[in-house]
């Protein structure tokens, strides 16, 4: 599975965490994160954090107050299974500096490549309809809630779990493309998710 991340930001590099939180329909409470799938910059070392898989801690009533906590239940250490490993190809991140756009100057793109059989191996997201939503914290980890860049004109602390529109996601093995999701981040570092691709 992918999804691009366009993001804009005034500083040479990131320490921060940037959260892509899933809501499958009719699996669990409907509108309410299950998991989510982070980039922490900030955590330390490196190898102990980077790509993260996550899963619902705190169901706040805003997203200023949603949290979500490692899926190996430690918030120090990488333990695969079930996050993902360093190696293996469980799941990747790639960042492509310097690509201009009319509206933000020069961007950012961060590239996210999940494996589909691992995430139906170690969570219970089915693949059918899931909704999306972006967030971000700012020189802070991804244990925290997002205080920032809150797609769909939503501040993290207006009332509600905003999300994207519904869409389908293949079973492992299938090949297609999802419709682009126009989900543009408010804060300095602005995003959307431009594509999601699923296959084996």
């Amino acid at each position: 599975m992918f999804f691009r991340t366009r993001v804009h930001t005034n500083v040479s590099a990131f320490s921060d965490s940037i959260s892509i939180f899933v809501d499958a329909v009719g699996s669990g409470p409907e509108n309410v994160p299950e998991y989510g799938f982070a980039w922490d910059t900030q955590g330390s070392p490196a190898s102990s954090h980077g790509l993260e898989f996550m899963i619902s801690n705190v169901a706040g009533s805003t997203w200023a107050t949603t949290e979500l906590n490692d899926l190996d239940a430690n918030s120090g250490q990488k333990y695969s299974p079930p996050d993902f490993a360093l190696t293996g190809g469980e799941g990747y991140i790639r960042v492509i500096d310097s690509q201009p756009t009319t509206n933000f100057g020069m961007t950012t793109l961060i590239d996210w490549a999940l494996s589909i059989n691992v995430i139906t191996a170690r969570t219970a997201l089915t693949m059918s309809q899931w909704r999306i939503q972006l967030g971000s914290r700012q020189n802070a980890t991804d244990h925290n809630p997002p205080t920032g860049d809150v797609a769909g004109t939503h501040n993290p602390t207006d009332p509600g779990l905003s999300w994207s529109a519904a869409f389908k996601v293949p079973e492992a093995g299938l090949l297609a493309f999802l419709p682009v999701l126009p989900l543009l981040w408010r804060r300095g570092m602005s995003s959307a998710i431009q594509a999601v691709q699923a296959h084996r």
